[in-house]
C-alpha cells in the first residue's frame, strides 16, 4: 500500500514524443506499508488525496484506498494540475471532514476526455468495495491506449 499516491509523486521516466509513449515511476514510498494498515490519529496524511475511509475514525488504508488516490491523480492530470484537489476548502481539517461526509467531491475538469474521467469516477466511489482493482484499471487503460494508437495510425494513413 503506497498511502501517498499523488501527481507530485509520479515521475516521468521516459518520453518518446514520436511514438507517443510515456513511462512513469511512482516515487516517495515513505508512507508505504504492506497489507492493510491502520494509523494512529496523530500521523500526518495527505488529506486531499486520501480515501474517505482512511480519513474516518478507523483510519484504515488498503489497496482500495490507493485506488481512490489514483482517481485523484487522474483528476489532476485531466485538469493539467491547475488546481489542488478540493481547492474550494482551504482548511485541511474541514476538507477531511467534508470528504468523509461526501460534501466535497471532485468534478470532471472541463474539456477532459469522458472515457478517462469515467475511469477516475469509478476510482473515487465512496464505497471501497465498489472501486475497481488495479488489474481491472490496467486492462481498461491498455484498451484506451490501443484505441488511441489505432486512431493515430488511421489518421496518419489518411494523410498519405
Amino acid at each position: 500500500i503506497h498511502r501517498n499516491l499523488a501527481l507530485r509523486n509520479i515521475l516521468v521516466f521516459a518520453w518518446d514524443a514520436v511514438e507517443g509513449e510515456v513511462r512513469v515511476k511512482v516515487a516517495d514510498f515513505g508512507l508505504s506499508k504492506e497489507g492493510q494498515y491502520y494509523y494512529s490519529g496523530s500521523a500526518a496524511v495527505p488529506v486531499r488525496w486520501t480515501a474517505p475511509e482512511a480519513l474516518r475514525n478507523r483510519k484504515r488504508f488498503s489497496v482500495k484506498s490507493d485506488v481512490y488516490s489514483l482517481g485523484v491523480v487522474v483528476w489532476e492530470l485531466l485538469g493539467f494540475a491547475q488546481d489542488m484537489p478540493h481547492w474550494e476548502e482551504q482548511d485541511e481539517s474541514l476538507a477531511a471532514q467534508k470528504i468523509c461526509e461526501g460534501v466535497l467531491s471532485l468534478r470532471q475538469p472541463s474539456g477532459s476526455d469522458d472515457r478517462i474521467w469515467n475511469i477516475a469516477e469509478r476510482c473515487l466511489v465512496r464505497e471501497p468495495r465498489e472501486r475497481p482493482t488495479f488489474e481491472c484499471l490496467l486492462s481498461e487503460l491498455q484498451e484506451r491506449v490501443t484505441e488511441h494508437q489505432r486512431a493515430r495510425n488511421q489518421a496518419a494513413a489518411e494523410e498519405r
